[in-house]
């Protein structure tokens, strides 16, 4: 198992990679979170966010007995015939349910009353039966200290409340200063890092697909795996990994590809190749609930790449990677990597019998999107141009080039000749996709000087979420041109 050390996050041991051998071990969501819900560490010590405690309860009997008795002792001892002063111009003995109340409860007030009603009753020898008990007294003592008492407990819940309030806030404000100075640190670090790199993942992955378009069919993966594993390595933060072929479900090949790193010599028994060639999708020591200290495997993940159809091409088996890339966002951002790279790999190898504009490859495309929502919870969406019978070529084709590189855009022709432009789009949201438009729309009349509404009859698009199928986005463009018959009918 992972153990994390909370010296990490201390400073006090600086780890420079994320190793299996580390004494580490991944513990149950009670404990202090650092940096996501998946990786927490225990937090030593007691925490800051504590109450006062409040007097134990003997305290508060002694306080009770020694304020009750304290003005019958003093009236005996300066006053012997009226010691409780009920002669005197102030009712003296109403001054310790008073303090009992303000400084604990109401109910410490009552009894203090309730002892100073019996010694009065011992003192004077008056009695509740005969009729000669101040209860005129004892009443009205009653009353002021409810009054005093209810006062006092609300102040004090509410004081209470707002040092709760505080302390958190305190608490907060460290944790938001330390946090800081380290957002401060790892930015300057980041900048660093952007400014030697030569590429952007978009870039990469742009590069990988027009090798793929030259690469023979034969061979791929072991002809572009130099290109993948340095993806990996450079957008996943891996540092020791090796790519493997697979062939019906089985590894074709003990020794990797390519690999990055002094990569060990991998086992077949490894539990973790076994769990990601059973289960088709990217497996780690945090995600498999039956990691334990005799787990065999020295991996930390296996990331398959499987295009949407299930075509498993090879694995990634990464044995080492930055301490702080091993978190879920990470992780999965390998897994949809993965995914993408291996729907390049399945439209290489069938690019000499699919047509591009072919209803299987629109499937094909469909089916990638649909399986980043399904399991990625990752939007897509579905546009649908449809032009008015006279429209300029030109149109249409400045709105099929005005889109991003991971997008793809197909003309058709709808019902009456009419013109129909597609465009996938993935990775789009609805707020994302009114900002295309919005954009779109600008853009197309500074560059025609008329509005695009006016060379459109109708602009349909439908985001792709968890729940779709592949034949609800397929009946979704069909249904287009059933709606323009519907139209010219009525």
């Amino acid at each position: 198992m992972v153990r994390l050390c909370l010296q990490n996050r201390l400073g006090l041991c600086q780890p420079d990679r994320y190793r299996r051998k580390n004494h580490c071990r991944i513990i149950a969501p009670s404990a202090y979170s650092i940096m996501n819900n998946d990786l927490l560490i225990e937090a030593q010590g007691p925490s800051r966010f504590q109450l006062k405690p409040s007097p134990k309860d003997w305290h508060k009997i002694a306080e009770l007995f020694l304020f009750t008795l304290a003005i019958p002792a003093l009236g005996y001892g300066f006053n012997p015939t009226d010691p409780f002063y009920l002669q005197s111009g102030f009712l003296w003995i109403t001054i310790p349910p008073l303090l009992l109340s303000l400084r604990y409860s109401l109910a410490l007030g009552i009894s203090s009353i309730a002892i100073t009603s019996i010694l009065l009753m011992i003192s004077y020898g008056v009695s509740l039966v005969q009729g000669d008990f101040p209860f005129t007294l004892v009443t009205g003592m009653i009353l002021l200290t409810i009054l005093v008492g209810d006062t006092s407990s609300k102040w004090r819940t509410r004081l209470g409340r707002q040092q709760a309030e505080n302390d958190y806030l305190q608490l907060r404000m460290d944790e938001f200063t330390r946090d800081y100075h380290i957002l401060r640190l790892s930015h300057g670090q980041m900048q660093e890092y952007l400014a030697a790199q030569k590429f952007s993942l978009r870039e990469a992955l742009q590069q990988t697909k027009k090798l793929l378009e030259t690469t023979p069919s034969d061979h791929l993966l072991s002809n572009i795996s130099e290109n993948i594993i340095s993806i990996f390595a450079q957008f996943g933060w891996i540092q020791v990994a090796g790519l493997y072929p697979v062939e019906q479900g089985q590894l074709k090949l003990a020794t990797p590809l390519s690999h990055i790193g002094n990569m060990n010599v991998l086992s077949i028994d490894d539990e973790l190749i076994k769990a990601a060639l059973h289960q088709s999708e990217m497996v780690s020591v945090v995600s498999e609930a039956h990691a334990s200290e005799s787990q065999k495997t020295l991996l930390l993940a296996v990331v398959p790449l499987m295009d949407a159809r299930g075509k498993l091409h090879g694995i990634l088996a990464i044995q080492e990677m930055h301490f702080m890339a091993f978190q879920k966002d990470n992780l999965n951002t390998l897994a949809l990597l993965g995914g993408y790279i291996g729907d390049l790999l399945t439209r290489a190898k069938n690019r000499s019998t699919l047509n591009q504009k072919s209803a299987h490859s629109l499937s094909l495309e469909l089916s990638t999107l649909l399986r980043f929502a399904n399991q990625h919870d990752v939007k897509s969406v579905i546009t649908v141009f449809k032009f008015k019978n006279e429209v300029d070529p030109r149109y249409i084709d400045f709105i099929a080039q005005r889109i991003r590189s991971l997008d793809s855009s197909r003309k058709a022709t709808g019902t009456g000749n009419q013109r129909v432009l597609i465009i996938l789009m993935p990775l789009m949201n609805q707020r994302r996709f009114q900002s295309y438009l919005n954009s779109l729309e600008k853009s197309f009349e500074q560059k025609f000087s008329q509005r695009l509404t006016n060379q459109i009859s109708d602009i349909k698009h439908r985001v792709i979420a968890r729940q779709d199928r592949l034949e609800d986005c397929l009946q979704f463009i069909k249904d287009i041109n059933h709606d323009k018959a519907e139209q010219k009918a009525a």
